[in-house]
């Protein structure tokens, strides 16, 4: 059953964008084609055509000097309107509960308005 998913997982052109797309992370925001290919197993050619369609839609922007990659804002329009209704404390909760176990300490998640920082979430110490 695996060897199945994987077959088609592998086929899906949807799959190989996002898989080129989880190529860049904090640690490595620029990424080149080379790169990408070694890491999601594409040709070098099906990774540049991905890219370039990307960046047609603005959700990759390219270094004309190094002629690497990194995330365009075409990819804000796509999550904005996600962003905009996300409960923050839902997402944050998972990370406070880890926050918590590892230190043992109250997990407080804070957010700042420009002039005061207002308490949203509290998970208190074991």
């Amino acid at each position: 059953m695996t060897e199945i998913r994987n077959e088609t997982r592998g086929t899906s052109v949807i799959v190989n964008v996002l898989d080129v797309l989880r190529c860049f992370t904090v640690e490595r925001p620029v990424v080149g084609v080379t790169e990408i290919a070694e890491q999601v197993g594409l040709h070098k050619s099906s990774v540049s055509r991905i890219l370039a369609t990307l960046e047609q839609e603005r959700v990759v922007d390219r270094d004309e000097e190094t002629r690497k990659y990194r995330l365009g804002v075409g990819l804000i329009a796509i999550a904005g309107p996600l962003l905009a209704n996300l409960d923050v404390r839902q997402v944050a909760y998972p990370i406070l509960e880890d926050l918590r176990e590892a230190t043992g300490e109250t997990a407080v998640l804070n957010i700042w308005d420009g002039s005061e920082s207002i308490s949203v979430e509290q998970l208190p110490s074991t």
